[in-house]
């Protein structure tokens, strides 16, 4: 990574390993919607894959960090300016809704017509399709949805933030800014218990947005800090401490839950915002451009496989739930049909087939959809500063 003369990182190579938190995150989230296909089994290999895969849903987590911290940062460095609000709604607008729609319509009206499956095309025919086209599916969790768009509810939660925050950040001064992260932050796994009290299925306290917001505010909130001296103090002092105390935290939860599965009720309430503390000092680490920055991190989220996979991780996102649904009737009795050690090598084949194809997608769909449609970004919406 190349520096200034002064030692410091240049602004644009000190966001390079966000790409990599990207590229890693979208990988183990499709390790972890691929890998249930290997079912159940008492052999130590097969149950060890089964419980690493189970925590991937940690991904997801990562994710809206990085999108709290990359979104306030933007809303900050441009408020007050003239094209404070179309700017930033066009771009995520040509962002976003292109390859999302395309993807949507694939699955929900052209795929019932293809369906080798009578009760596959039945069942999406018997959805709540709309929730979808208006980006609330999270809301509707227990209703009947559609397994191959089962993912994109914390895409409506990302849609959901991104119409309300910018009003937000362009009404609400820093100081009140940030006290509002650190409230949303210890009330968020208040809102979580009483969700799960309530009687409500599991999922809702799972998939609802005020469910996230502690992950949503953590990233603001190290955006926030990272853009004033004493912030940047602030955050060097108490990043490690902080990743430190979420880490040992996350480890009882495992040595309690043995495992850290994601419906389980202490890890939904507490390991949901360990998690969003753990990846709020990650991304932390990864923007540093002073003397203790973590050269050896930041050096491995920039290498050019996570680099790749970061660049085209919306689309792979996408993507890998319809491909793995496809794949399952077809795959799915083959990686089941051998025991440990061969089931394991079955499934890592399995896996492997799904990230190819996966990445094959997001390329194809980069070429044709979305590369275009950046490219109207500075043309029609450029940014505000």
């Amino acid at each position: 990574m190349s520096t200034t003369a002064d030692g410091a990182q240049p602004p644009g190579a000190r966001l390079l390993p966000l790409d990599g938190v990207r590229g890693l995150a979208v990988l183990i989230v499709v390790i972890h919607n691929s890998a249930w296909i290997a079912g159940e089994s008492v052999h130590f290999l097969l149950k060890l894959a089964g419980a690493i895969a189970a925590t991937g849903w940690i991904g997801v987590q990562l994710f809206f960090v990085l999108s709290g911290f990359l979104i306030t940062g933007i809303l900050l460095d441009t408020r007050g300016k003239p094209e404070y609000f179309h700017s930033f709604y066009i771009r995520r607008v040509l962002r976003i809704f292109p390859l999302y729609y395309a993807v949507i319509a694939l699955t929900i009206v052209v795929a019932p017509l293809l369906a080798w499956s009578p009760a596959w095309a039945d069942a999406i025919r018997h959805s709540h399709r709309w929730a979808y086209w208006v980006y609330v599916q999270n809301w509707v969790t227990t209703s009947p949805g559609i397994d191959a768009l089962s993912h994109t509810w914390s895409l409506a939660v990302e849609e959901q933030f991104y119409l309300v925050w910018p009003l937000v950040v362009w009404l609400v001064g820093r100081r009140s800014l940030t006290t509002l992260c650190l409230v949303a932050m210890m009330c968020t796994p208040l809102i979580r218990l009483a969700l799960r009290l309530s009687g409500m299925d599991q999922n809702t306290a799972y998939a609802f947005t005020f469910a996230r917001w502690d992950a949503l505010a953590a990233g603001a909130l190290v955006a926030l800090l990272v853009r004033d001296d004493a912030g940047r103090m602030l955050l060097a002092r108490w990043r490690g401490p902080s990743a430190a105390l979420a880490g040992i935290g996350v480890v009882a939860l495992v040595a309690v839950e043995h495992g850290f599965h994601s419906f389980d009720l202490y890890v939904q309430v507490i390991g949901q915002s360990l998690i969003a503390i753990l990846s709020a000092s990650l991304i932390a680490f990864a923007v540093e451009d002073g003397p203790q920055a973590p050269k050896r991190l930041q050096s491995f989220l920039s290498t050019d496989g996570l680099r790749t996979l970061g660049k085209y991780s919306y689309a792979m996102y996408l993507f890998h739930q319809p491909i793995q649904q496809l794949l399952t009737p077809v795959l799915g009795d083959w990686v089941r049909g051998a025991d440990t050690p061969w089931r394991l090598a079955r499934l890592a084949l399995y896996l492997s087939l799904v990230l190819f194809l996966t990445f094959v997608a997001a390329l194809v769909s980069w070429r044709i959809i979305e590369k275009p449609c950046l490219d109207l970004k500075d043309r029609i919406a450029p940014r505000a500063s």
